[in-house]
């Protein structure tokens, strides 16, 4: 079967320690008979719509998985104490990349660029 995981992950940690974050959950899933990481995502580093745990902001990891057996990482993500929220959602069939997520962050990255094009353009007549 074939996963996605989204984390909501403390604000506090560095960069470093989100790729260790990441790293240690590929550990996990490789632990298992059958599962894998096929892919993983970095949303950035976001204004929450409601508090959690006192704190406006925190990162959003994003995972494409593939296995038969996820308690290994339900357990480890329960357990973590930088893991403010997590979402599992399961698909019958293969994941598409990239997500609807980046493709919406790169069509901002792109309309701001157009935008910019045209305020120089502007500036320029």
């Amino acid at each position: 079967m074939f996963y996605e995981c989204t984390l909501i992950v403390s604000p506090s940690l560095t960069r470093e320690q989100l790729d260790s974050l990441r790293d240690k959950i590929k550990e996990v899933m490789s632990s298992t008979t059958d599962g894998k990481v096929l892919n993983t995502e970095y949303w950035g580093f976001k204004t929450l719509t409601y508090p959690i745990q006192k704190g406006s902001k925190a990162h959003y990891l994003h995972f494409g998985l593939s296995s038969s057996d996820l308690s290994p990482l339900y357990d480890y993500l329960k357990f973590h104490q930088s893991i403010l929220r997590y979402l599992i959602v399961k698909y019958p069939k293969g994941l598409t990349y990239p997500t609807f997520q980046m493709q919406a962050n790169a069509s901002v990255n792109d309309d701001a660029e157009d935008q910019s094009t045209d305020d120089t353009e502007g500036a320029l007549s």
